[in-house]
């Protein structure tokens, strides 16, 4: 057993505080603002929320901090995972804890090694889950809280430079882009639902337990052609 005097267990803990405090500083660094008004590109802009702050990121620095965190595991996720801070809607960043896992079948993430998936949890909103993907596309995060659910993507589409962040509450159905989809699959027209319509169909819980499913996807050939190639294509449907 290690025995600490109260002096040491002191002047420790402040020394991890510092450390955890230049950590967090860091990666803030990689998130600068930007004006949106000031933007130009020869890509498209599809994602169009009616607010959002907008950010120039260092994308390799961020990739690079994402890849020490651990891989999933039995435990809550912030008693292991790798703690990074995020930015949100409102100017301010949080912390969460980050661990890595495998979205894709273990044949396609050899083939599409690109492809980087990690969940988190919240630790300054502990009711905040998220997901983040980096792919051929960039950096996306979604994030749900109990204080609302936001989003970071891409500005421009096929840009990987600059990213908005936004509150779910802030997109406008009228401005959907390609392949955004509102409808429920089966319903009449397949047309744009009502906002209260959309918050009334809940999702039945199923417990405690963990479970995971396994689904196939495939895409159209128009879609494929929208995003670029294959490769392009499986890395928009990831997110």
């Amino acid at each position: 057993m290690l025995l600490l005097h109260k002096p040491l267990k002191h002047t420790l803990t402040f020394l991890f505080l510092a450390f955890l405090s230049i950590n967090v500083g860091a990666a803030n660094q990689d998130w600068q603002k930007a004006d949106r008004s000031t933007l130009k590109s020869e890509h498209p802009n599809y994602i169009k929320p009616l607010k959002a702050l907008t950010y120039k990121l260092d994308l390799e620095a961020l990739k690079a901090e994402f890849a020490l965190a651990p891989q999933e595991k039995k435990g809550k996720i912030r008693d292991y995972g790798r703690v990074i801070t995020l930015p949100l809607p409102d100017g301010s960043f949080q912390k969460f804890a980050f661990a890595s896992y495998d979205m894709m079948e273990s044949g396609l993430t050899a083939k599409w090694d690109f492809v980087k998936t990690y969940t988190g949890q919240g630790l300054d909103d502990p009711t905040a889950s998220v997901k983040v993907d980096f792919t051929l596309f960039g950096f996306h995060y979604q994030v749900l809280s109990t204080k609302g659910s936001y989003y970071a993507d891409p500005v421009f589409h096929g840009n990987t430079e600059y990213y908005q962040v936004y509150y779910k509450t802030d997109l406008d159905p009228t401005t959907k882009g390609p392949y955004v989809e509102y409808g429920i699959d089966g319903e009449e027209g397949h047309g744009l639902m009502d906002k209260a319509s959309i918050s009334t169909k809940s999702v039945t819980a199923t417990g405690g337990t963990r479970r995971t499913y396994r689904v196939a996807m495939a895409a159209t050939a128009e879609y494929t052609t929208f995003h670029g190639t294959a490769s392009q294509a499986a890395s928009a449907m990831v997110t």
